[in-house]
């Protein structure tokens, strides 16, 4: 609410799909994040679901740490998972235990052969994900192919260029 007064709260889920949404102009892109920080800086209290998203609204926004509140997440009949894990699965939807691919695209890689592997495994009941990294790999049409013919998609993640401390923890984790 750009021109409203009174005090109001933003709940704030996952800062995933704020910066990466589709535009058609740039123009629309620089509205559209001029307003969302109007009104995150303006805000009364902001509440977030996850650490990840409350230390970037902190250095993108230069929003005081006492105005964002961290909810911690319930989820029911699952065991209780530590902070970095929880982070990790709600940014990218991790669901199961995970592989790490660096996928920069290269000739000696078959990135293919890789999907049919994945495949395999999870068809002998091993419920495994993959995670590649890098920004070429998504772009490979024979992989996507085979994702698709094995409907792999919510078991192959495409995480991109990531920062050496999330790349890390990803290590860590897997």
């Amino acid at each position: 609410p750009i021109s409203y007064k009174w005090e109001y709260f933003v709940f704030i889920p996952t800062l995933k799909n704020m910066f990466y949404q589709n535009f058609i102009s740039g123009f629309e892109k620089w509205k559209y994040l001029k307003m969302i920080s109007h009104c995150i800086k303006h805000a009364n209290r902001i509440l977030v679901f996850d650490r990840i998203s409350k230390q970037e609204l902190w250095e993108r926004f230069n929003v005081s740490e006492d105005i964002i509140h961290l909810i911690p997440g319930a989820f029911r009949d699952q065991p209780k998972l530590d902070d970095i894990r929880l982070d990790l699965w709600i940014t990218w939807w991790i669901k199961n235990p995970y592989l790490i691919y660096p996928g920069w695209w290269s000739i000696e890689k078959n990135l293919e052969r890789l999907a049919e592997v994945l495949f395999k495994i999870r068809e002998s009941g091993k419920h495994i994900d993959l995670v590649i990294l890098g920004d070429n790999a998504s772009g490979n049409i024979g992989l996507r192919n085979k994702i698709i013919e094995h409907s792999l998609q919510k078991n192959i993640f495409f995480i991109g260029n990531i920062s050496s401390r999330k790349r890390h923890l990803l290590y860590k984790q897997s």
